[in-house]
């Protein structure tokens, strides 16, 4: 699996979810009976912070595959 993709994937989908659950927050500030807009509002947080680590794994998953080609030669 390439997780540059699937980070950059994750990047863009908390883009579009953090922005409309964030204004939705804002507008209601009651939370009573709309709680799941703060866990949307979350869930993009989430999904934003896990894009960068997961193409930083990838990377990672990338030199280790390099250095083993090299030192098996």
């Amino acid at each position: 699996m390439n997780l540059k993709t699937v980070g950059t994937l994750c990047a863009y989908v908390g883009v579009v979810i953090v922005p409309f659950a964030g204004t939705a927050i804002a507008r209601r500030a009651g939370f009573d009976a709309e709680s799941w807009l703060m866990e949307a509002f979350a869930l993009g947080i989430l999904l934003l912070s896990q894009g960068p680590v997961l193409r930083l794994q990838q990377e990672v998953r990338d030199l280790q595959a390099h250095l083993a080609g090299r030192s098996g030669a």
